[in-house]
């Protein structure tokens, strides 16, 4: 995720053509929409963002229930303020970037 709008982060090579990132066994995916420019928030820097946070089936990726929509949010990189998945994103985000983030519940809201 980063400074504008956006769903979730991408790593320091950002994929032009749409790929999904990997992290943590394929529990967090990141595809990047936007790329976004600049450096990569560090470990202590403050990302601002738009979210949609949604539950879906796993088999089928179909939306559930929407949980969190909005703007204006901010989070501090490292201090845990999101979920985990949202966190690594973040970690790996560049400004004005849009980012789509899928993590199981185990990086999000469930067990």
């Amino acid at each position: 995720m980063s400074d504008d709008e956006g769903e979730g982060s991408t790593t320091a090579v950002q994929p032009a053509d749409g790929t999904w990132e990997e992290y943590m066994d394929k529990d967090v995916m990141v595809r990047t929409l936007l790329p976004g420019e600049g450096p990569m928030a560090e470990f202590g820097s403050v990302v601002h963002c738009s979210l949609r946070c949604h539950t879906v089936k796993p088999e089928t990726t179909d939306i559930l229930e929407l949980v969190e929509s909005g703007t204006g949010y901010s989070f501090k990189v490292g201090e845990g303020d999101c979920v985990p998945g949202l966190e690594l994103a973040l970690r790996h985000s560049r400004r004005g970037g849009r980012l789509l983030v899928r993590c199981t519940s185990k990086y999000a809201y469930g067990p």
